[in-house]
């Protein structure tokens, strides 16, 4: 995993969310970017426990995915708003 590459799509994420007048282009990678950072935590806690037997949060390798995932969550939960209230008014 490219952690700059990750964290240069996260930035583009915020940055289109937090736009007035929101690109309904962005809807599509928005939510691919979420699906896939889902699968790749879960994946990766997967392979750990089978290696490992157990893990915790604060297991070396998954500790950074936990951070992946906290610093998604704030810009998804705007989207999700976003889709919704959208929803709401058609």
């Amino acid at each position: 995993m490219d952690k700059q590459r990750v964290l240069a799509a996260l930035d583009i994420i915020k940055e289109e969310v937090e736009k007035q007048e929101y690109d309904e282009n962005i809807d599509g990678a928005v939510y691919q970017i979420y699906c896939a950072t889902n699968c790749f935590i879960a994946s990766e806690i997967k392979r750990i426990i089978k290696e490992e037997g157990s893990v915790t949060r604060e297991h070396p390798e998954i500790a950074p995915l936990y951070k992946l995932f906290h610093a998604i969550i704030k810009p998804m939960k705007k989207y999700s708003k976003i889709v919704r209230e959208r929803e709401k008014d058609e």
